[in-house]
């Protein structure tokens, strides 16, 4: 179940936040899948975002990159999605792609100070490649 795989991906990184945004096929279109660690209703707005819109998720599909926003980035980056998420945090997002099919794109974020270091990088890249790995056997 996909929950399980983002469970365990926020486990590995020690995120206390999480989502899955799915790419709906035939439309432009991200929607979140499943989300951890805060009720659903902190990003109801973003449930479905569009792929060109200014947005971490968005930004890391389009790029096939990791977008890492640092504490006190997200106001100058992302004014809207600052709104629903007003405290100090972290926030990495990853696409869900692999050479040959792309699902989407994940957030993990921390509360506080996390700083952008290669070894952040490394395990938040590494918890995207086990959620993409359980995509690849649910989805075609």
């Amino acid at each position: 179940m996909l929950s399980d795989g983002l469970t365990e991906a926020m486990r590995q990184v020690g995120a206390h936040v999480g989502g899955v945004f799915l790419l709906v096929q035939g439309d432009r279109v991200l929607r979140l899948a499943v989300m951890k660690g805060l009720p659903r209703e902190f990003v109801r707005a973003y449930e479905r975002t569009p792929i060109r819109a200014p947005s971490p998720v968005s930004d890391a599909l389009r790029t096939g990159s990791l977008v890492w926003v640092g504490p006190g980035e997200m106001v100058h980056r992302y004014p809207r999605v600052a709104l629903s998420t007003p405290y100090r945090h972290a926030l990495a997002a990853l696409p869900l792609a692999t050479a040959s099919a792309t699902y989407g794109s994940m957030f993990l974020l921390w509360p506080g100070s996390r700083s952008d270091q290669p070894s952040h990088r490394d395990f938040a890249n590494a918890a995207a490649f086990s959620v993409v790995g359980e995509l690849q056997a649910r989805l075609p």
